[in-house]
């Protein structure tokens, strides 16, 4: 598949107002730091396109509608804004419908959309189709306050940092696809020969707010070194959905990571135990049903066993 473009990002013009006068707004900068460092990754030239003239009374135009079919990539960059932008969503419309006429928004498990989250949203309120994209988070919650900073070097070094750390990694994932979508692309990148689903998978938990900063970074490392990392999609928010998801995710892999923080994590609809308990549980029944086949495995069973007692 052969494609004109490698990325179009689409945005609401509000978001790219500089908070202070005279500056760069904050998706000129992050079309400009995505367009380098997917360039440094690919080797050659890279093509991310936007629109920067982009104005709420603006129109559609074919040309913008011919060019989200010819583009490999979405990137939606979601804020309060954005899921009110009628603009937005012909643009998510435009490249689906595209999209399912090149084999789907899915190519070997990797999603077309990538989800930049520029302020929280309520998942419940994102367009349909990025419900189920997990998303990269370029803001911060702070843990005393609740408010919420936005990652902009106004807001100091630090947030600077975690800027370029979020950009790294959504720039890898894009290079990731276009490997896949367009073999040929040849990039510098050590996770060219993506393992298929299932061959090479580490089961990460996701954990309270607490520690997510350390699920990001063994995660960043994990991929880095060719490794499928699942969950790759937010969970279910009913048990039941909740618990198949993550029965299938723990089939496919040979290992799970848990990390326990300090709060509780959310109890899902239906359910009596929160969402981490219910991973570790089901990582202990999926390792259980496992040693099983082997009955050699009865001490491993016994320890087992021991574990569910003390909890």
């Amino acid at each position: 598949m052969t494609f004109e473009g490698d990325a179009f990002i689409s945005y609401a013009h509000l978001d790219n107002v500089g908070l202070v006068e005279g500056r760069k707004g904050w998706v000129t900068s992050l079309h400009r730091a995505l367009e380098v460092r997917v360039a440094q990754l690919l080797g050659k030239e890279s093509r991310i396109w936007w629109d920067p003239k982009l104005q709420g009374n603006d129109y559609f135009s074919v040309t913008l509608s011919d060019r989200l079919q010819r583009v490999a990539a979405l990137v939606a960059v979601v804020s309060p804004r954005y899921i009110k932008s009628e603009w937005g969503r012909k643009e998510i419309d435009e490249f689906c419908k595209a999209a399912d006429q090149q084999g789907g928004l899915r190519v070997h498990d990797k999603a077309r959309i990538f989800k930049v989250l520029k302020t929280p949203v309520p998942l419940d309120q994102h367009p349909a189709e990025l419900q189920a994209l997990l998303g990269y988070e370029f803001f911060k919650v702070d843990s005393d306050t609740g408010r919420v900073r936005e990652l902009d070097e106004i807001f100091g070094p630090e947030a600077q940092r975690d800027f370029w750390l979020k950009l790294d990694d959504l720039a890898h994932d894009i290079c990731g696809l276009l490997q896949i979508l367009e073999p040929d692309q040849g990039t510098n990148q050590e996770t060219d020969q993506a393992p298929a689903p299932g061959e090479t998978a580490v089961y990460l938990a996701f954990t309270t707010a607490d520690l997510k900063d350390q699920r990001q970074a063994i995660q960043r490392d994990l991929e880095q070194h060719g490794i499928v990392v699942l969950p790759d999609r937010p969970l279910p928010s009913t048990a039941a959905d909740a618990r198949a998801a993550i029965r299938d995710d723990l089939a496919r892999c040979r290992m799970s990571i848990h990390m326990v923080g300090n709060t509780f994590s959310l109890v899902p609809e239906g359910g009596m135990d929160c969402m981490t308990e219910l991973q570790n549980d089901l990582a202990i029944e999926n390792y259980e049903m496992s040693l099983k086949l082997d009955p050699k495995n009865q001490n491993a069973i016994d320890t087992l066993k021991k574990l569910k007692e003390t909890k």
